[in-house]
Protein backbone atom coordinates (compact mmCIF):
# COMPACT_ATOMS: atom_id res chain seq x y z
CA UNK A 1 0.00 0.00 0.00
CA UNK A 2 1.27 3.47 -0.89
CA UNK A 3 2.20 5.56 2.15
CA UNK A 4 -0.30 8.30 1.28
CA UNK A 5 -3.16 5.75 0.93
CA UNK A 6 -2.73 4.74 4.58
CA UNK A 7 -4.34 7.98 5.73
CA UNK A 8 -7.66 6.81 4.22
CA UNK A 9 -7.64 4.04 6.84
CA UNK A 10 -7.80 6.46 9.80
CA UNK A 11 -10.94 5.90 11.86
CA UNK A 12 -10.62 9.20 13.77
CA UNK A 13 -8.90 12.45 12.85
CA UNK A 14 -8.19 14.78 15.75
CA UNK A 15 -7.29 18.45 15.36
CA UNK A 16 -5.41 20.05 18.26
CA UNK A 17 -5.35 23.84 18.12
CA UNK A 18 -3.74 25.76 20.99
CA UNK A 19 -5.28 23.52 23.63
CA UNK A 20 -8.64 22.93 21.91
CA UNK A 21 -9.52 19.52 20.48
CA UNK A 22 -11.88 18.64 17.61
CA UNK A 23 -12.40 14.97 16.75
CA UNK A 24 -13.94 13.76 13.49
CA UNK A 25 -14.93 10.14 12.94
CA UNK A 26 -14.65 8.36 9.61
CA UNK A 27 -17.41 9.49 7.25
CA UNK A 28 -18.33 12.64 9.20
CA UNK A 29 -18.43 16.04 7.51
CA UNK A 30 -15.28 17.21 9.33
CA UNK A 31 -13.42 14.02 8.44
CA UNK A 32 -14.33 14.34 4.75
CA UNK A 33 -13.28 18.01 4.63
CA UNK A 34 -9.94 17.26 6.28
CA UNK A 35 -9.26 14.30 3.99
CA UNK A 36 -10.11 16.35 0.89
CA UNK A 37 -7.67 19.09 1.91
CA UNK A 38 -5.05 16.49 2.92
CA UNK A 39 -5.26 14.76 -0.46
CA UNK A 40 -5.08 18.06 -2.34
CA UNK A 41 -2.03 19.06 -0.31
CA UNK A 42 -0.21 15.73 -0.65
CA UNK A 43 -0.99 15.12 -4.34
CA UNK A 44 2.43 14.91 -5.99
CA UNK A 45 4.25 14.97 -2.63
CA UNK A 46 7.29 12.78 -2.02
CA UNK A 47 7.94 10.58 0.98
CA UNK A 48 11.58 10.85 2.01
CA UNK A 49 13.52 8.22 3.93
CA UNK A 50 12.72 8.09 7.66
CA UNK A 51 16.19 6.83 8.52
CA UNK A 52 17.73 10.09 9.72
CA UNK A 53 14.89 11.69 11.68
CA UNK A 54 13.97 10.60 15.20
CA UNK A 55 11.83 12.35 17.78
CA UNK A 56 10.88 11.87 21.39
CA UNK A 57 7.50 12.50 22.97
CA UNK A 58 8.87 15.76 24.35
CA UNK A 59 8.58 17.52 20.96
CA UNK A 60 4.92 16.58 20.52
CA UNK A 61 3.24 19.28 22.60
CA UNK A 62 -0.20 19.34 21.00
CA UNK A 63 -1.26 22.24 23.23
CA UNK A 64 1.07 24.56 21.27
CA UNK A 65 0.14 25.35 17.67
CA UNK A 66 -1.93 23.23 15.31
CA UNK A 67 -1.54 19.46 15.13
CA UNK A 68 -3.39 16.81 13.16
CA UNK A 69 -3.60 13.22 14.41
CA UNK A 70 -4.72 10.27 12.30
CA UNK A 71 -5.77 7.35 14.55
CA UNK A 72 -6.16 3.92 12.97
CA UNK A 73 -7.61 1.80 15.79
CA UNK A 74 -5.11 -0.95 15.02
CA UNK A 75 -1.42 -1.45 14.34
CA UNK A 76 -0.44 -0.35 10.83
CA UNK A 77 2.85 -0.47 8.94
CA UNK A 78 4.47 1.65 6.24
CA UNK A 79 8.01 1.62 4.91
CA UNK A 80 8.88 -1.09 7.48
CA UNK A 81 7.82 1.06 10.47
CA UNK A 82 4.77 0.26 12.62
CA UNK A 83 2.35 2.69 14.28
CA UNK A 84 -1.18 3.03 15.63
CA UNK A 85 -1.53 6.76 14.93
CA UNK A 86 0.33 9.45 12.99
CA UNK A 87 0.80 13.06 14.10
CA UNK A 88 1.60 16.13 11.98
CA UNK A 89 2.43 19.66 13.11
CA UNK A 90 0.54 21.96 10.72
CA UNK A 91 2.33 25.17 9.74
CA UNK A 92 0.72 27.15 6.93
CA UNK A 93 3.90 28.04 5.02
CA UNK A 94 5.68 24.69 5.49
CA UNK A 95 6.65 22.88 2.28
CA UNK A 96 7.57 19.72 4.16
CA UNK A 97 6.78 18.11 7.49
CA UNK A 98 7.50 15.19 9.78
CA UNK A 99 4.85 12.50 10.25
CA UNK A 100 5.43 11.24 13.78
CA UNK A 101 4.54 7.66 14.66
CA UNK A 102 2.59 6.65 17.78
CA UNK A 103 3.08 3.30 19.47
CA UNK A 104 0.99 2.26 22.48
CA UNK A 105 4.09 1.23 24.45
CA UNK A 106 6.35 4.19 23.59
CA UNK A 107 3.91 6.97 22.72
CA UNK A 108 5.10 9.41 20.08
CA UNK A 109 8.70 8.37 19.72
CA UNK A 110 11.28 7.05 17.31
CA UNK A 111 11.96 7.44 13.63
CA UNK A 112 9.39 9.39 11.71
CA UNK A 113 8.50 9.92 8.08
CA UNK A 114 9.20 13.14 6.19
CA UNK A 115 6.89 14.45 3.47
CA UNK A 116 8.19 16.92 0.89
CA UNK A 117 5.36 18.93 -0.67
CA UNK A 118 7.61 20.31 -3.40
CA UNK A 119 6.32 23.71 -4.50
CA UNK A 120 3.19 23.44 -2.34
CA UNK A 121 2.67 24.42 1.29
CA UNK A 122 0.14 23.55 4.00
CA UNK A 123 -2.17 26.54 3.41
CA UNK A 124 -5.07 24.48 1.96
CA UNK A 125 -5.04 22.23 5.00
CA UNK A 126 -4.65 25.18 7.39
CA UNK A 127 -7.69 26.94 5.91
CA UNK A 128 -9.78 23.77 6.22
CA UNK A 129 -8.78 23.18 9.85
CA UNK A 130 -9.60 26.79 10.74
CA UNK A 131 -13.11 26.31 9.33
CA UNK A 132 -13.95 23.38 11.64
Amino acid sequence: MDFFDIFDKAVIITVYRDGDTVMSGMGSDGYLKIMSAWKEMTCGARLLSPMGVAVTGDVCDVTDGVWLEFSFGEKMEAEGLSFEALLVNVAESASGFNVIRYDEKKGYDGRCFFVDLGKKDMSVLTETLESL
